[in-house]
């Protein structure tokens, strides 16, 4: 999920990161047994991790540093993308460094280096939503994921925790918190049981995509991967996907459920469940950008969480 990457690290620590020299980049490289002469080019910026485009004679490696200093988490992500490279799922993969390891330490910054795949964020099209529908649900029946369990971070505790601290909130978020609270205490027991469960990518929006024209190359930022119930990454896609504004776009929800549908049909109790886990998930979303608002105002926050309580809404009146 992303984060503004200047609420966890000095603003020193910041500029470093934000301005690597190709010294600092083949500082890095070497261990892959990688080298370049060319500036590396800085792909994101403001988010949990920064991305470069290094050139190299072998040609260009994604050098991503992450926003955070959480090795088992890392570690697990790599587990599963492994994985998916051995079922030949669409991903960006890592790369290995020369003693047979992924992750790089350097500045108390992990640092992975991985495939770049050259291409464009999906547009919001029934073609491109018809491709993700059908790649979700191929993500969603990968084997193996019973000996690669890792619980779903976007969870009913997140979400009880934050009302639990909302009594600090300031006045001005006073309609996002009664909205949340409320809409924790009906969702959060209204979540089914018994339900199929896999793999979930947890973050599946255009942006973590990469496509040429109509052509999915790969599904990225394996950040959030868990295993749960995978009617939440139906839902959580839906809200990546299929919303315009705060709005849901049908055609669009039609062609990803069609499509995602002709890969694992969903069950009845699935089905049932959509609208409630569409809104659900929403919830979470929304649970993120409040439980940073209660640490640090910021404008951008605001408006996420009330772009998803707006969605929310709109699915209570229309589905």
């Amino acid at each position: 999920m992303a984060i503004n990457v200047k609420d966890y690290i000095s603003d020193q620590t910041y500029r470093q990161i934000m301005e690597l020299s190709i010294q600092q980049v083949n500082s890095i490289l070497k261990d892959y047994g990688l080298e370049s002469d060319a500036p590396p080019i800085r792909l994101t910026s403001g988010y949990s991790n920064t991305n470069f485009k290094a050139e190299t004679p072998k040609g260009p490696v994604l050098l991503r540093i992450s926003g955070d200093d959480d090795l088992k988490k890392l570690e697990y992500e790599i587990k599963v993308l492994n994985k998916l490279r051995a079922q030949e799922f669409p991903a960006a993969f890592p790369l290995k460094r020369g003693d047979g390891t992924y992750i790089t330490r350097w500045k108390e910054k992990l640092i992975v280096l991985y495939e770049f795949i050259a291409g464009k964020q999906a547009e919001l099209n029934p073609q491109t939503v018809s491709v993700i529908g059908k790649a979700v649900a191929k993500l969603n029946l990968l084997t193996g994921w019973e000996s690669l369990q890792r619980e779903n971070s976007m969870n009913r505790e997140l979400c009880t925790s934050v009302v639990a601290s909302i009594d600090s909130a300031p006045e001005s978020y006073h309609k996002l918190s009664a909205f949340f609270i409320e809409e924790t205490n009906i969702l959060k027991n209204s979540l089914g049981s018994g339900l199929p469960r896999g793999f979930v990518h947890g973050d599946v929006f255009s942006d973590n995509t990469i496509f040429q024209g109509n052509e999915l190359k790969a599904i990225i930022d394996f950040e959030e991967v868990c295993t749960d119930v995978l009617i939440f990454d139906v839902g959580m896609t839906i809200n990546g996907f299929c919303f315009r504004g705060t709005e849901l776009d049908r055609d669009l929800l039609e062609a990803f459920l069609q499509s995602y549908d002709e890969v694992r049909p969903l069950q009845e109790k699935e089905k049932t469940l959509l609208p409630i886990y569409v809104r659900w998930c929403a919830l979470t979303l929304m649970a993120w950008h409040l439980n940073h608002l209660l640490k640090k105002r910021d404008p951008r926050k605001i408006e996420r969480a009330t772009l998803h309580m707006n969605r929310i809404l709109h699915i209570k009146d229309e589905w």
